[in-house]
């Protein structure tokens, strides 16, 4: 794996009785990944909460009540995440990537906000 590249995708195989465990690792794994979403989640609240601190109320109630809402504050923080990851990458493709993740950002931040109104 080079220095700039992606995590490859951790795989966790069972070790003893697969009939016995591998139950127990998938219920761990979907655990795990609903708590990265839910993370994500947050994140992504977070940072639009600092950059509209006036539409601070707004924007709780509807991450809170509204699943869309929810789901667009997950992809805000990915692409959020994802500029911050191009933006430490050197080279002419990192500086692409950097506009098109903006970009993203971008859209999923006014179609939030198009939904307080």
């Amino acid at each position: 794996m080079s220095k700039h590249a992606w995590p490859e995708k951790v795989v966790i195989h069972a070790r003893s009785n697969p009939n016995r465990s591998s139950g127990r690792l998938a219920m761990r794994s979907q655990r795990l990944a609903e708590a990265g979403v839910g993370e994500a989640r947050k994140r992504g609240l977070a940072r639009l909460l600092l950059r509209w601190p006036s539409k601070r109320a707004e924007l709780q109630r509807l991450a809170q009540n509204d699943p869309v809402t929810a789901d667009l504050c997950e992809a805000y923080e990915l692409a959020c995440a994802a500029i911050d990851y191009w933006q430490r990458v050197a080279g002419g493709a990192a500086a692409d990537r950097v506009i098109e993740y903006g970009s993203l950002a971008t859209l999923v931040e006014e179609d939030i906000l198009s939904r307080l109104h």
